[in-house]
């Protein structure tokens, strides 16, 4: 693309920029507009700078006087401040085809769709000090882009947040092969989802803060994935699930930390995998419902940030690769108190591994997987292995240090 700038501020309206324009070349040239202008093509085939046209019909509840509604078209390429929506459905094909935000700009779907049917490294980005918040007013409007292992539909950047109120935004396969991440958020990038849809191979893709307070992120292989060590991922409600044919887990956290107070993860595999970590990080747990093959997975051998269960999410198995003293039952005074949850090991030793720490009065809910082994307290606030002096029949606990 050739990038053309005006840095005048007193270019009229309509004044032609770029003249003789056809469809074969009209996506070779990157047009920035003055503050307050658009990006035409005129009735004689010239791109031009132009006023937005407002279309007094697009309105939604709560506007004021000052929100004026332009309709986005596919000549726009850079959005500034503004509020946008689509009159009609949108397709492109080229790999020059994406849309940077640069300002603060809220864009309505409107019932309809904004695609790319070519893989492109990124369909829209929201750059340094932009600011994208995505709604549908109607039913049915969705941002969709094909993708490789390479491509998102939407791109963070440093500087950069992205809040979805409503909506689908979707990755899509290539040979009926998913892949690809939908939504990547580079470090010092948000995210925010009220509400709304993510779906594809790879949900969401975080290296900055992800906070999911509404809405659904529905994957093949991964709904949320940490990868990097300032990631953060606040789930406070709404569901992340990655339950597809290859699906892994449904929140994975390589570095970074985590927060759930509420909502629902699921995953083919697990729910929550929390792979490597770093020790000025955390995880903690205190609401919400998180379902798998195993709960949470808990990689002893590369994380070395705690993993806290505190208040009363549900959560029914947790499985860790080796005992470690990283698994706390109790935060800053308040104990876990949910169901009981069923702990299980990959390898190392058993006998008198530590496996739960910070017990606060509720060792009784947990127990072993392994009937050869069971959980007893040691006196030093933690729940430790010990091969029972007779046969277990049910309950398997040993809290009060006698064998059942």
């Amino acid at each position: 693309q050739i990038p053309v700038e005006c840095t005048s501020t007193t270019v009229q309206p309509e004044t032609p920029i770029i003249y003789d324009v056809t469809d074969a070349n009209k996506n070779l040239f990157k047009l920035t507009p003055p503050e307050g202008m658009v990006v035409k093509l005129d009735e004689n085939g010239n791109l031009v700078f132009g006023a937005p046209a407002s279309n007094p019909g697009h309105s939604h509840d709560g506007d004021d006087d000052s929100v004026t509604w332009t309709e986005l078209t596919a000549e726009n390429r850079q959005l500034t401040s503004g509020h946008y929506y689509l009159g009609n459905n949108i397709t492109v094909s080229e790999t020059t085809d994406h849309i940077s935000i640069t300002g603060d700009v809220t864009l309505c779907l409107n019932s309809h769709a904004l695609t790319s049917t070519v893989a492109q490294t990124s369909f829209i980005y929201v750059e340094n000090g932009g600011s994208l918040t995505l709604c549908d007013c109607g039913d049915g409007g969705k941002v969709e882009s094909l993708c490789n292992s390479n491509c998102r539909v939407i791109f963070v950047r440093e500087g950069g947040s992205c809040t979805i109120e409503s909506g689908m935004i979707s990755g899509i396969g290539i040979d009926d092969k998913l892949n690809g991440k939908t939504i990547k958020v580079e470090s010092g990038g948000s995210l925010t989802l009220n509400g709304g849809k993510v779906t594809g191979s790879t949900g969401i893709y975080n290296q900055g803060t992800t906070t999911v307070s509404g809405g659904t992120v529905a994957c093949d292989k991964h709904g949320i994935y940490v990868g990097g060590n300032y990631g953060v991922v606040n789930m406070e409600s709404g569901s992340v699930s990655a339950t597809g044919s290859d699906g892994e887990s449904g929140i994975y956290m390589n570095y970074g930390s985590l927060e759930m107070t509420g909502g629902t993860v699921s995953g083919t595999t697990y729910g929550i995998e929390l792979q490597t970590a770093v020790d000025n990080k955390s995880f903690v747990i205190s609401g919400g419902t998180i379902t798998g093959g195993y709960g949470i997975y808990f990689n002893s051998e590369k994380c070395k940030s705690p993993l806290y269960l505190t208040g009363d999410p549900t959560l029914s198995t947790l499985h860790l690769s080796k005992p470690t003293t990283l698994i706390f039952a109790s935060k800053d005074g308040s104990p876990y108190s949910g169901d009981e949850i069923t702990v299980s090991l990959e390898s190392g030793e058993r006998e008198d591994a530590v496996i739960i720490s910070g017990i606060s009065g509720n060792a009784d809910k947990f127990a072993f997987a392994d009937e050869n082994f069971v959980l007893k307290e040691d006196g030093k606030d933690n729940l430790i292995l010990k091969t029972p002096t007779t046969a277990p029949e049910h309950e398997n606990h040993g809290v009060d240090g006698t064998d059942t």
